[in-house]
């Protein structure tokens, strides 16, 4: 008899078959001489065909005599034919339907009957229940899913509504819907014209300079360009409008403005006095016309209005030529033996050729000191001595500039002699920059006779200059201008108008 006689969870001792000591190792099992069943959790003879000893088979857990085999006839259940012996099984349909044939072909009990989870894995069961074998994962790696495992139903990913990332950094505020991750797109205008805004799934918002055209919101300024990331404005709008009685400004929200002024001013017609600007317009009275006259016997005259020669006479006719010239009386001294000529020498600049005159520009030729005969300003008639460039208006020569305006002459010798001319400064004020000198050289010694800190800026200024001493003698009188810099002068210049010498008759 054989412990395979006695059945489950029974042992044969001594040809009895009795209770199987419970276990869950082999070394509980040693008093009894067998192994443990771990399926079962008791000692038994054996559990393979090594357990048993030589010519024995392992069978139903108890070892019997393994006669060889070549058909299950030959066998209590059936015969490996490969091996040649006997077993318990040789698949799971030779068990029952609660058992498996595991190793050493011996029927064991199911180890599952259906499909089973462990966490987001799902496995499917063997079909004769002898294990598990590995299914779909449940985990489908879409943060935009909500994974589970279920053993009954399988796998499930619903759609959820979680914050993601989309990986793009032209998105913000991420969300998922219909389990695709998807976000707001970004905004890259930093409005500024300046800048070309982009953006790039890696990087971002990127704000790049540019060189183009822009405006800068200042109307003094006519071309605006992009530098750096800001616009940047510059040819500054010339605003003078060459007219005294304005005052011109640049304002940045619209532009140029010529506000009418009140200051005094010269109208150019000899036959009004006390000029005032109304209006911006320079308005004058018309002046009394005084006739020629003769006093202590030297001719005394001052230019009048007139229509004719005839309307010219000084009652001198022997010193001089009397004639209407343009509106005024002219009364030219004829030189004649035993005539006095209290007007030594008269420059009014009305012609391009000035007698005695030379010029030194640091620009060159037509830039600096010269004649211009259609002078913006002139003091009387049309031409001036300008020192400036006439085809801008301004002294603007291309960074600093300097010149010299010389004249040279021998004086009379009379009691008294005096320099005169009308002086215009439409430059910057004070003597830092801008400066005008006019100084006498007498004998190779070069004194000054005027600055600039006499002149009234923006009119004119009659200058008065004692030549007394210097009677009788060569001299050069020098009219010397210099910028100082290249800054702020976009302004008519320099005028000067009606140079005389006068002496008194012997």
């Amino acid at each position: 008899m054989a412990s395979a006689d006695c059945g489950v969870g029974k042992i044969c001792k001594a040809n009895a078959c009795l209770p199987a000591p419970a276990c869950n190792s082999d070394v509980q099992c040693k008093g009894t001489g067998g192994v443990c069943a771990l399926a079962d959790g008791v000692c038994v003879d054996c559990n393979v065909d090594a357990d048993c000893g030589s010519g024995q088979a392992c069978v139903l857990q108890g070892c019997v005599a393994a006669p060889p085999c070549s058909s299950s006839k030959e066998c209590p259940k059936v015969c490996d034919t490969k091996a040649g012996k006997c077993v318990e099984c040789n698949t799971s349909n030779d068990c029952a339907n609660t058992h498996f044939c595991g190793v050493g072909k011996i029927c064991r009990p199911r180890i599952c009957k259906g499909p089973g989870c462990n966490g987001l894995q799902f496995f499917l069961c063997r079909a004769d229940g002898s294990g598990y074998d590995l299914g779909a994962s449940c985990d489908d790696g879409n943060p935009c899913t909500d994974n589970a495992c279920d053993a009954n139903s399988g796998c499930s990913s619903p759609a959820n509504a979680a914050p993601c990332d989309d990986l793009n950094a032209c998105t913000s505020k991420d969300t998922c819907a219909n389990k695709v991750c998807s976000g707001a797109a970004v905004e890259c205008n930093d409005f500024n014209p300046c800048t070309k805004d982009t953006c790039s799934a890696g990087w971002g918002c990127q704000n790049l300079a540019t060189s183009d055209s822009c405006n800068d919101g200042n109307a003094c300024t006519q071309i605006d360009v992009c530098s750096g990331g800001s616009c940047k404005g510059s040819n500054q709008l010339n605003c003078n409008d060459n007219n005294p009685c304005t005052t011109d400004s640049c304002d940045p929200k619209s532009g140029c403005k010529a506000l009418p002024n009140t200051a005094n001013c010269d109208d150019g017609d000899s036959c009004t006095e006390g000029e005032v600007c109304v209006n911006g317009v320079c308005k004058g009275k018309t002046s009394p016309c005084f006739a020629a006259s003769c006093n202590a016997g030297l001719c005394s005259y001052a230019q009048i209005c007139c229509t004719s020669n005839s309307e010219c006479s000084d009652n001198d006719a022997l010193c001089t030529t009397d004639a209407c010239v343009n509106g005024k009386c002219v009364f030219t001294p004829t030189q004649a033996q035993g005539c006095c000529t209290p007007k030594f020498h008269e420059e009014t600049f009305e012609t391009s050729t000035a007698a005695g005159w030379t010029f030194q520009n640091s620009a060159g030729v037509g830039k600096g000191w010269q004649v211009w005969t259609s002078a913006s300003v002139p003091f009387a008639g049309k031409g001036a001595l300008y020192y400036g460039d006439p085809v801008t208006g301004t002294y603007e020569l291309g960074g600093a500039n300097s010149g010299i305006a010389t004249f040279k002459t021998t004086l009379p010798a009379a009691k008294t002699l005096t320099l005169k001319m009308s002086i215009r400064m439409d430059t910057e004020a004070g003597n830092s920059y801008d400066n005008l000198i006019i100084s006498k050289v007498v004998g190779g010694i070069k004194s000054t006779v005027w600055t600039k800190s006499d002149e009234v800026a923006g009119k004119y200024a009659v200058v008065t200059i004692d030549l007394s001493a210097d009677a009788g003698k060569a001299i050069e009188i020098q009219l010397a201008f210099a910028t100082g810099d290249a800054v702020a002068n976009g302004t008519l210049g320099v005028h000067v108008d009606d140079f005389t010498i006068t002496g008194s008759c012997p």
